[in-house]
C-alpha cells in the first residue's frame, strides 16, 4: 500500500510546474468567446505591447468623433482607425502622454484614464498607428522577423512571444549545435528546441501554435510516435487515428501544378504517392478522410516509427551543412540545407511547430555563410511533395529570391514584402487561366514576378 502511495506521489511531483502552468494557459486560449488579453490588449494585435514598452504615435495624427467611439486618421498616411468606446478626449490625453521616454503604464497615469479604457484604446491603435520601435529593434537584432515568417510582413503582425522564443531558439541553437556529433545527440537538442520555441528559455514565454493538432496534443520536447490507423476505400483512405499533415495547396492547384513541372517532378501531384529511400520510408501523400473531415482531401502521412535510420540521415544532413557554412562554401551548405529541411518536414518529429523550428536550424546556417535568413514561403508544403532532387532545386530558388544580406532591417523588409506583393499578383492572376494554355506567355513576360513565385530560376 505505501509502496503504490509513494509512486502516485513522485509521479505528481514528476510534472513541473512550468508545463503545468502552459497547458492550464493553452486551455484558456481555447475558450470562445473570451478575450485573450494579455495586458493592454487583445491578440488581434498580434506583437501586443506591455507595460515596460515606451510606444510611439504616428506623426500628425488627428482625433475626432465617430458613431461608436472615435476616429484617429492620419492624413499623410492615408490612415484612418476606429476606436470603439474610448472618448476623443481620453484619446487626445493618451497621445499626449506619449512623449517617447514613458512607458505604456505611465502613460495610462499620466493620462488619468482607466485600464479599460487604454486596453480599449491600445487594441483598435497598436501596430496600426502606435508603435513600440524599441521593442520591435531590439527583438529585430536578436533574430530577423524575416527569418521566423512564411511570408514578409509588418512586425506588428508577428505574436510576440512567438518572435521572442525564435530567438531564444536562435541563441540556443548557436551555442550549442558545434558539440552535436551523434544522431541522438541530435534529437536531444531538438527537443530542447522545441520547449524552448513552445515555452521560451526562462519557461515563461508561451507559445499557442496555429497547427490543427494544438488543440488536442501539445507536449513540448516530446516526440509523436503513434503509428497511423488507417483503412483503404475505393473512394480514398480512411484515416482513423495517428499523425496526418495537411497537404493541401495554397495558391491554387495549379500554381503548385506549374512549379512542381518547372523543377522536374511530373509526379508530386498524384493523389497517392509513397517516399522511400534505400528501403526507408519518408511518408506517402494520400487522399484521405477522417472522422470530422468534411470530405476526402490531400494529406501527408509521416513514417512511423521514426527509426534510428531516420536519425542517421536527418544527422548527415545536418552535418553536412554545418561543414559547408564553417567552410563558407555556400552552394554546399544549400544542398545540405535543403535535405535537412525536406527530411525534417516529412519526419515531422513532434505534435506541432515542426516548421518553425526547421527552417529555425536552416537560417541559423545560411546566416553563417550569407549573412541573412529566408521566409518560410510554402517550402514546408513542397517538402511533402516532391522528389529530393526537385526540392533540392526549389529550395535552391528560394534562396536565391529571398536571400537579402543587409544591415538595414527596415529596407530588407521592404525588399522582401515588394518581391511577395507580386509573386500573390503573378499566383492569383496564373489561378484565372489554364497553366496549359497562356501560364507560358504570362511567364515570359513577368520574369522577376514568376522568380519571386519560385517558378524561375534567377
Amino acid at each position: 500500500m505505501f509502496d503504490h502511495a509513494r509512486e502516485r506521489l513522485l509521479r505528481i511531483r514528476a510534472v513541473p510546474p512550468e508545463l503545468t502552468a502552459y497547458r492550464a494557459w493553452l486551455a484558456e486560449q481555447r475558450k470562445k468567446g473570451e478575450p485573450r488579453d494579455y495586458l493592454f490588449t487583445e491578440r488581434r494585435a498580434l506583437f501586443e505591447p506591455r507595460r515596460d514598452d515606451v510606444a510611439v504615435p504616428m506623426p500628425g495624427l488627428q482625433v475626432g468623433q465617430a458613431r461608436r467611439g472615435l476616429v484617429i486618421r492620419c492624413p499623410s498616411a492615408g490612415v484612418a482607425v476606429e476606436v470603439g468606446g474610448v472618448h476623443p478626449r481620453d484619446a487626445e490625453r493618451i497621445l499626449a502622454a506619449m512623449d517617447g521616454q514613458r512607458s505604456l503604464l505611465e502613460v495610462r497615469w499620466e493620462a488619468g484614464v482607466d485600464e479599460e479604457t487604454f486596453s480599449r484604446f491600445l487594441r483598435g491603435t497598436f501596430g496600426i498607428v502606435v508603435f513600440a520601435p524599441e521593442a520591435v529593434s531590439r527583438l529585430e537584432a536578436r533574430i530577423s522577423a524575416v527569418q521566423i515568417t512564411r511570408f514578409p510582413s509588418s512586425p506588428y503582425a508577428v505574436v510576440r512571444s512567438y518572435w521572442s522564443n525564435m530567438a531564444d531558439v536562435r541563441e540556443w541553437f548557436d551555442a550549442q549545435s558545434a558539440a552535436i556529433d551523434a544522431p541522438g545527440a541530435l534529437a536531444e537538442l531538438l527537443k530542447d528546441l522545441h520547449v524552448i520555441a513552445l515555452m521560451g528559455r526562462d519557461l515563461n514565454s508561451f507559445y499557442d501554435p496555429s497547427s490543427r493538432v494544438a488543440g488536442t496534443l501539445v507536449s513540448p520536447g516530446s516526440f509523436i510516435e503513434q503509428l497511423p490507423h488507417v483503412r483503404e476505400t475505393s473512394d480514398g483512405t480512411v484515416f482513423f487515428d495517428g499523425l496526418r499533415v495537411h497537404a493541401g495547396f495554397p495558391g491554387g492547384v495549379g500554381y503548385h501544378h506549374m512549379v512542381c513541372e518547372s523543377v522536374g517532378d511530373g509526379q508530386a501531384m498524384r493523389r497517392e504517392r509513397t517516399f522511400s529511400d534505400g528501403g526507408l520510408s519518408w511518408g506517402r501523400i494520400m487522399h484521405a478522410r477522417a472522422e470530422k473531415d468534411a470530405s476526402f482531401g490531400p494529406w501527408f502521412c509521416p513514417p512511423r516509427p521514426m527509426t534510428d535510420g531516420h536519425w542517421r540521415v536527418l544527422y548527415q544532413a545536418f552535418a553536412d551543412a554545418r561543414q559547408a557554412a564553417a567552410e563558407g562554401n555556400r552552394d554546399g551548405l544549400v544542398r545540405s540545407a535543403a535535405r535537412f529541411h525536406q527530411a525534417f518536414i516529412r519526419l515531422h518529429p513532434f505534435p506541432c511547430a515542426n516548421q518553425s523550428l526547421a527552417m529555425n536550424v536552416v537560417n541559423a546556417l545560411l546566416s553563417r555563410v550569407s549573412g541573412a535568413g529566408i521566409p518560410h514561403l510554402l517550402l514546408d508544403h513542397f517538402a511533402m511533395r516532391l522528389d529530393a532532387p526537385a526540392y533540392a532545386r526549389l529550395f535552391g530558388r528560394a534562396v536565391d529570391a529571398y536571400m537579402v544580406d543587409t544591415s538595414d532591417a527596415a529596407q530588407r523588409l521592404l525588399d522582401l514584402a515588394q518581391r511577395a506583393t507580386q509573386a500573390f499578383a503573378l499566383i492569383q492572376e496564373l489561378s484565372r487561366m489554364d497553366p496549359a494554355a497562356a501560364a507560358e506567355d504570362v511567364l515570359a513576360s513577368r520574369r522577376l514576378a514568376a522568380r519571386w513565385a519560385l517558378l524561375g530560376d534567377g
